[in-house]
């Protein structure tokens, strides 16, 4: 009598799993401009391991199906957070750009004037004064 034994293999849920990990903490560092990047970078790789173990649980090797789904949804939108972080992140730099050399400006054309403000630089103060009141 021969018999025949069923080999039972364990599912292979690391795609998903990690995917999960990678879009939870992606998540995390999307909230602050500065680590922005980092967020693009999570949310990238939670996409493409969501989507790896997605082809795993097609092929059933895998039994994880609502953790594969929700990873690379939840990747999808940590990529986007990323995005929106980075973006707020060189706005950011690019008006403190702007407004320092709006101020260097003020202090070259003040140094040139030695009465004081000159008249450019006490013109580009009331536009800025009226742009905050305005808005």
């Amino acid at each position: 009598m021969s018999q025949h034994a069923q080999v039972v293999r364990e599912p292979k849920n690391g795609f998903g799993i990690t995917a999960l990990v990678l879009a939870l903490v992606g998540f995390v560092f999307g909230w602050m401009p500065i680590t922005g990047f980092i967020a693009v970078i999570l949310g990238a790789l939670a996409v493409l391991f969501g989507l790896l173990g997605w082809g795993r649980v097609r092929r059933g090797t895998a039994s994880n199906k609502k953790m594969t789904i929700t990873a690379a949804i939840v990747g999808v939108f940590t990529l986007a957070l990323g995005i929106w972080s980075v973006v707020l992140f060189f706005q950011a730099v690019n008006e403190l750009d702007e407004e320092l050399r709006f101020q260097e400006e003020c202090a070259d054309a003040q140094v040139l004037s030695e009465g004081g403000l000159s008249d450019w630089c006490g013109e580009q103060l009331r536009e800025a004064f009226e742009t905050i009141e305005e808005g």
